[in-house]
């Protein structure tokens, strides 16, 4: 895994990713936001050189990459 993607316990857990929707219905930005309001990412992007590991374009890219994986 790619240290740069974030902390590894945002990544860990399949369910955290699928934000608890079913299949069907997940989306996404559904997912990265209940995480927002969890507290597990930001709000804003801080733009930092190396993103930060509650950057929540990360947390995008991670989740459209869990949800493509799972289904």
């Amino acid at each position: 895994m790619d240290d740069h993607l974030g902390s590894p316990n945002l990544r860990s857990s399949p369910e955290l990713w699928s934000g608890g929707l079913g299949k069907k219905e997940a989306d996404p930005r559904k997912v990265v936001r209940k995480l927002m309001k969890a507290g597990k990412v930001k709000k804003k992007c801080c733009r930092s050189k190396p993103r930060c590991k509650k950057c929540p374009v990360l947390a995008l890219q991670r989740a459209k990459a869990d949800l493509k994986k799972a289904a």
